[in-house]
């Protein structure tokens, strides 16, 4: 139960919780754009959105056709800036574009020793921005230190686009010898087949462009379900990547008819063990003009790729049937929907400039990833815009019900709209509108949600993600203290025994724990546990979570930060049919400090035998008596079964509290007592009358 409460509550070491869109690193290219083609006016134009919560100093380094430029920006805290335009011309041309091969050059498929990349000195939230006349499409930037090795490219259709426009994807090295493997779904620009894979090698700051074929008129194949793999190079070393996905220009998705107006759109892809089990979707919001009509909404087209065979995945509940012959899947919908898989998949909602799927909105074509519900985020700052020729902008939030009450958008918590997600109870869907304009926007909450910012303009729009966690879902690294409690804390006191354990969805093959990585950890040797049976499990959205441990215990006695390597195998993991997960070890002293007092602290101190909750079953309020010694102050917060906060909290520095628990559904939840001071925690389970 300890465990369960634990994950629902989403309580992951520090360091993981940085695997988000917040960074000090990112990589992103001058990815192709309909007027890049010969004979084309060369008008569209590359920008970056930099948002900092602290002031920041930033450097982007530009790999242009033949020199590098190199720009400093000062952010100040709270604030979003808008860079200079990226180079398009000359030697510091940085688009990835060539000349068709009839004019000697690539066509814009193969590697180009160009890219950007955004560095700074404190976490930020970086955008790119690619727009001209009647044409915008912008993204959501990953920081390096969430990329992975796997990917599946999601696209627009290419129908009709007005020629010369192509479905289009990247891949970016940050290291050298980067080996990828790529295999197209559908032929490509300069004739590679589908469903065949080859290799590139790629070195750090390059990145190979691929294009789909298509005719003078835009028609042509869309790369969706095109996958990209980092493999092992001959040193043995496997490199992360990042793939952007993108369109030079669609008309949209034919299923919203023939009508539709023309765009271009960029994403970055998000890396295959980040992908969910379970989705909440909500249908664009609606404009005309500059005027708001947050109640009204326009029929989105979905799209899914499975990440595995055999994966079945429903609709509301409805078994799906593959649209695609690769086995992806698309449908039709104004209405909000919960998508579910037995195994992971990425989901893609997808806006239209046609009059059968937004009557009487303005709008245009554009392709946003959604967020599981596993990777929701409780705070996020981005960038509304009015660039080109965009009137009206928009956020849509889903989150628990209960955290709506807290939800604040640049602080305040006044809504356009909101209403009851109908298809799983317990969440709601918020929507804040505004007159277009380039402003920087705050949003939190006290529980994790999902959101989409988009902007709407007379044959125009452009839409991205707000924000996500970017965890590896494949596994998540947890240990069981020498109490026996398993926890997502993974900060040890010297001389305290612990054996490391790995929280997984897959029935592992084989895990290792290299132990030897951190100096002074006794014993030495590493761990090799083959066929690992499950200490645990517990089903979090949908899906069960595995715990494994060590066959070993382990005692640390010196102080600090080490990352311990843990390798797990699974027959379905792609490449290699093994990963490895970099496991954040922290020993602290094992004498406490806090308030000036030096007496040992019992290693027992947070046992689940020191919390105590009375009565238990509660009606209207519960007592909390804690028996064992803190540093301070203690916070109890009280949260429901599928981890959503209930707003039911209290901060106390003695001994015991009374918490009101009058009004809430009755039920079970988790009681999360924290040590304020050390980031000690227990919980335990609560009956609510």
């Amino acid at each position: 139960m300890l465990l369960a409460a634990a994950l629902m509550a989403g309580s992951l070491p520090a360091r993981a919780q940085q695997l988000s869109n917040r960074g000090r690193d990112f990589w992103v290219g001058y990815g192709h754009h309909q007027y890049m083609e010969p004979g084309q006016n060369n008008s569209q134009e590359m920008v970056l959105y930099l948002s900092a919560e602290q002031a920041a100093n930033v450097t982007v380094t530009i790999k242009g056709a033949s020199t590098t430029s190199v720009l400093n920006y000062s952010i100040p805290a709270n604030s979003t800036i808008t860079t200079a335009a990226i180079p398009k011309q000359g030697s510091t041309d940085a688009r990835l574009v060539s000349p068709p091969v009839a004019f000697g050059g690539n066509g814009g498929e193969g590697i180009f020793a160009r890219s950007i990349r955004i560095q700074s000195d404190v976490p930020i939230v970086a955008y790119a921005h690619i727009y001209a006349t009647v044409s915008s499409g912008a993204t959501l930037l990953l920081p390096s230190d969430a990329w992975s090795y796997s990917y599946t490219s999601m696209n627009s259709e290419q129908v009709n686009a007005g020629g010369p426009a192509f479905s289009w994807l990247y891949v970016v090295a940050k290291e050298d010898s980067t080996v990828v493997q790529i295999m197209p779904s559908v032929a490509t620009r300069l004739g590679k087949p589908a469903g065949q894979t080859f290799t590139v090698t790629l070195n750090k700051g390059e990145i190979y462009q691929l294009l789909g074929q298509a005719d003078a008129s835009g028609n042509g194949g869309q790369l969706t379900g095109s996958t990209v793999r980092s493999v092992t190079n001959s040193l043995g070393a496997r490199h992360p990547i990042a793939v952007f996905s993108g369109s030079s220009r669609t008309q949209g998705e034919t299923a919203c008819g023939a009508t539709s107006g023309r765009d271009n759109d960029i994403q970055q892809s998000l890396p295959a063990n980040a992908w969910g089990t379970r989705y909440l979707t909500a249908p664009f919001s609606a404009a005309t003009a500059s005027t708001l009509l947050p109640a009204s909404s326009q029929t989105s087209v979905y799209k899914i790729v499975p990440r595995w065979p055999n994966t079945t995945v429903r609709r509301n509940g409805t078994i799906l049937t593959p649209t695609s012959p690769t086995g992806w899947y698309s449908f039709t919908s104004n209405q909000p929907e919960l998508i579910e898989s037995d195994q992971p998949v990425m989901v893609g909602q997808f806006m239209s400039g046609g009059s059968a799927c937004n009557a009487g909105s303005v709008g245009d074509p554009e392709m946003i990833f959604l967020t599981p519900l596993d990777q929701g985020i409780r705070s996020a700052r981005f960038f509304r815009n009015n660039s080109q020729a965009i009137a009206a902008n928009y956020v849509t939030v889903i989150l628990p019900a209960a955290g709506l009450a807290s939800l604040r958008i640049d602080g305040s918590a006044a809504l356009d709209h909101s209403y009851d997600h109908p298809r799983l109870p317990g969440y709601k869907v918020a929507i804040k509108g505004w007159t277009a304009a380039q402003a920087s926007v705050q949003i939190q909450s006290d529980s994790a949600f999902t959101a989409l910012t988009y902007g709407l303009g007379s044959a125009e729009s452009y839409g991205y993600n707000v924000g996500m966690l970017v965890r590896n879902l494949d596994a998540q690294s947890a240990l069981r203290t020498a109490t026996g409690t398993v926890t997502t804390n993974t900060t040890v006191r010297a001389g305290e025994a612990f054996r490391f354990a790995l929280q997984s969805p897959l029935r592992l093959g084989s895990i290792t724990w290299r132990a030897s990585a951190v100096p002074g950890l006794s014993p030495v040797t590493d761990n090799t546990v083959s066929n690992p049976v499950p200490a645990d499990s517990v089903i979090i959205n949908g899906r069960t979570w595995y715990t494994f441990l060590s066959d070993s215990s382990y005692t640390p006695s010196l102080t600090g930060n080490y990352t311990v390597p843990v390798g797990y195998a699974h027959p379905l993991l792609e490449g290699t049919q093994s990963d490895t997960l970099a496991f954040p070890l922290t020993v602290i002293a094992g004498v406490a400090t806090a308030l000036n007092d030096l007496r040992p602290v019992d290693p027992a101190a947070f046992d689940a035998a020191n919390l105590s909750l009375s009565p238990n079953p509660a009606r209207t309020e519960v007592r909390i008596r804690f028996t064992g010694r803190h540093s301070g102050q203690l916070s109890a917060t009280l949260i429901s079964k599928v981890g959503a906060a209930t707003g039911r909290s209290i901060s106390f520095t003695g001994n015991t509290a009374t918490l009101d628990v009058g009004g809430l559904a009755s039920g079970t939840y988790i009681l999360v007592l924290r040590d304020a001071r050390t980031g000690r925690s227990v919980q335990r389970q609560l009956i609510k009358l």
